[in-house]
């Protein structure tokens, strides 16, 4: 027997899953969304899609136009830089003004 064992210690109750780290619960009266089987399809969130596939696109076009690289290679730097911009938009609203009030208590 290894160091780590998987079976359930006394005394403790193994029914109940901690939640999913950094994964948000859906808000009861979420508009636009749609279940589809195990699938949740939020359609308030494409306009945000739109925005990173544009921006994807249009850096990679940069890239092959002025630093001359092949669309193989430029495409994935385009995919790169959307998600830092994705990274960066969702940290911008973790500190806005609507939840300095959180962030002070969290301090």
């Amino acid at each position: 027997m290894g160091k780590h064992s998987t079976a359930a210690k006394p005394g403790k109750d193994t029914s109940a899953t901690p939640p999913a780290a950094g994964i948000a619960a859906p808000a009861e009266n979420e508009r636009f969304v749609v279940k589809v089987g195990k699938f949740t399809i939020r359609f308030g969130r494409i306009p945000e899609l739109l925005l990173l596939i544009s921006f994807a696109i249009w850096t990679t076009r940069f890239l092959v136009e002025n630093l001359e690289l092949t669309y193989p290679a430029a495409l994935p730097a385009g995919l790169f830089l959307a998600r830092q911009l994705q990274r960066l938009i969702a940290w911008m609203g973790e500190s806005g003004p609507e939840n300095s009030e959180k962030n002070a208590k969290a301090t």
